[in-house]
């Protein structure tokens, strides 16, 4: 279930993303198809993925979406968090 930051997303308490390791296998996957230049770049997508994953689900306990795109030159990860917990997004 990769999709990117634009599209809706359903949530994910089926158990599709439990662990930040499902997380970065999606991710090597992903980067398999669109791989960045160095392999330094990879490894740096792979801690951010993993930093993410864990700071979403230390902070709301659930993550109900993930996302990887590819741009020129970039790669944005997202994690979608449950708001509906009384958590605020920060502008």
């Amino acid at each position: 279930m990769v999709q990117t930051p634009q599209q809706d997303r359903e949530d994910v308490g089926d158990g599709c993303v439990r662990t930040v390791q499902q997380t970065r296998d999606m991710a090597r996957g992903f980067l398999s198809v669109a791989p960045p230049h160095r392999e330094t770049e990879t490894h740096a997508v792979l801690l951010v993925v993993s930093e993410l994953f864990t700071n979403a689900l230390q902070h709301a306990g659930n993550v109900t979406g993930f996302g990887l795109q590819a741009g020129e030159g970039t790669v944005t990860v997202a994690a979608v968090v449950p708001y509906s917990l009384g958590l605020t997004p920060k502008d």
